[in-house]
């Protein structure tokens, strides 16, 4: 529930640092210190000039960036310090008793959506991939004050006057300029909560009974094929089955206390979805009576799950040529330990959870068994042998090589194979958790200086972790830019039109005001290959 709130904690075990998402820039970076201050909005909507309000996002996207950065090497995520901007205010301005109107655009639908537009292509930037900010268009619907009953006024309109003048704003927001976010208003509309609506019943709730009741229907059907499978039975036998001597082991208490935490954990997913629905709940139906419906829902479906997973993973032991196969697809500890023990034919062997090793009775063809699981878990210890019993070390976790040659994903499988986690990582190179996180999500290009680093804590060659891209990048990618369209003879301008990116985008990259994507970079590549150049020309130097 925590992270459905403003103020979300940080993910520790995921390198994901806590952020508030409560920001405003109406016309400048509210609240945060020192900051460059326009017009307000309706101001700035008696120009009448797109490009004009569109430069002024820009502008306070520019500082507001800056300012998330310094904050955030302070390791300061409090309030107003996001790059989380709720604006701008596309309501409609026709009451002048309206307390917050100068927030707005003023009256005119029109003039409404065509400046909040270039108001959030000016915050967000011209590169979807990397926005320079996330904003957020409110209030989405017929909000339009008293400002001091806003959470229990209804405010009435006719259908024509709603889509005609209140909606065509959010429109044009949301499919002409791909706005983040949208805030919902707090009054009612029609004597309906405006995040609340019939709409939902009327096409969204109708379209989600039919596809939850195929969704049913299809774990039903898989369930029943997994029963068909070769070795379903050993599968069912060890899910429905306890194992009392193990829960003897861990103990009883802590295998209830572990179950509860699970299906609590699993039951909370749905309490927002209660909240809301709860809203316009009929008289029919009780918030009770729903929430056990929700509850035998998500237990059926879990149990279900089982049903289809655990048949469909267990294999007949004795086909070794199925086990290497499955081995090399399996990636959790648990499959691991069912493949071991299948391999071994051994029904009365056990796993001590606590010290992860696996105990066999120990057999001439385990040993054979064993060198083909060695070839496999390549990571997997030697075995020990104690009071006749084979002792199998499971430490260390199979691990797969990386998808792609991306330096994201070499990052990725050289750390795992370090056993080091993202936080330990960063450590190392003293910088935030965040930062390795987005390398290995391939969200920001690793810096060639940074490859350095991380090649030296990892122990692997630099080369897995910088590519072209990041090459160029830290050419300084300015000069090659400058150098090579020199070369080529043409102007900023045309440049930009035979690489195909907006002009004004490629000055700030020139400029050095703009870093760069890789999809621009790919652009500029291809761009040198069409007039028979190499792209090695966008190296100014060559890295050692």
């Amino acid at each position: 529930m925590s992270q459905m709130l403003y103020q979300s904690p940080a993910i520790e075990r995921l390198g994901i640092p806590a952020y508030n998402w409560w920001n405003g820039a109406l016309h400048g970076v509210a609240r945060a210190g020192v900051a460059t201050m326009f017009p307000q909005a309706i101001g700035l909507a008696a120009t009448f000039d797109r490009e004009l309000i569109q430069e002024i996002g820009d502008v306070v996207s520019t500082e507001g960036r800056a300012k998330f950065n310094e904050f955030s090497r302070r390791g300061d995520h409090g309030i107003y310090k996001g790059l989380t901007f709720w604006a701008p205010n596309v309501n409609i301005f026709r009451d002048p008793r309206w307390g917050r109107g100068h927030e707005t655009y003023g009256e005119d639908p029109y003039l409404t959506g065509e400046l909040g537009c270039a108001y959030i292509k000016g915050l967000q930037g011209p590169d979807p991939e990397h926005p320079k900010a996330a904003a957020c268009a409110k209030h989405f619907a017929v909000h339009s004050g008293p400002e001091a009953l806003r959470h229990q006024f209804n405010a009435q309109v006719s259908k024509h006057d709603l889509y005609d003048t209140y909606l065509y704003a959010f429109k044009r927001c949301v499919k002409d300029a791909k706005v983040e976010a949208v805030m919902g208003a707090y009054n009612r509309v029609n004597g309906e909560p405006a995040c609340g609506s019939k709409g939902l019943q009327n096409g969204l709730e109708k379209i989600s009974k039919i596809l939850m009741s195929a969704l049913l229907i299809m774990i039903v059907v898989l369930a029943v094929h997994s029963f068909t499978l070769s070795g379903a039975g050993e599968g069912i036998r060890f899910y429905l089955i306890p194992n009392l001597k193990t829960v003897k082991e861990v103990g009883f208490g802590n295998v209830v206390s572990a179950a509860m935490n699970q299906a609590f954990f699993t039951l909370s997913l749905g309490v927002a979805a209660m909240e809301i629905f709860g809203s316009y709940m009929g008289k029919y139906h009780t918030l009770a009576g729903e929430g056990l419906r929700i509850c035998a829902l998500d237990t059926f479906v879990a149990i279900m799950a089982g049903l289809i997973i655990f048949p469909a993973g267990s294999i007949p032991p004795g086909n070794s040529q199925i086990l290497q196969q499955s081995c090399y697809t399996k990636n959790h500890l648990s499959a691991k330990i069912e493949l071991f023990r299948l391999l071994f034919n051994e029904r009365k062997g056990d796993f001590n959870g606590k010290s992860n090793k696996f105990y066999g009775t120990y057999k001439m063809d385990v040993q054979v068994s064993h060198c083909i699981c060695n070839d496999i878990f390549n990571h997997t210890s030697l075995c020990e042998f104690h009071q006749g019993k084979l002792l199998l070390h499971l430490t260390i976790p199979f691990e797969e090589k990386p998808k792609t040659n991306l330096p994201s994903d070499n990052l990725r499988y050289y750390r795992q194979r370090k056993q080091m986690t993202t936080r330990q990582l960063a450590e190392k190179l003293n910088i935030v958790p965040a930062t390795i996180v987005m390398y290995e999500n391939g969200k920001h290009p690793i810096p060639y200086a940074v490859s350095i680093k991380l090649a030296d804590v990892l122990e692997i060659e630099a080369s897995l972790l910088y590519d072209d891209f990041s090459r160029f990048l830290a050419v300084p990618y300015t000069e090659a830019l400058k150098s090579v369209r020199t070369a080529l003879g043409l102007s900023q301008k045309a440049f930009a039109e035979q690489i195909g990116i907006v002009p004004s985008y490629y000055y700030k990259i020139e400029e050095g005001n703009r870093r760069p994507s890789r999809k621009v970079y790919q652009k500029i590549c291809a761009a040198l290959e069409a007039t028979g150049r190499q792209t090695s020309l966008l190296w100014a130097q060559p890295l050692q």
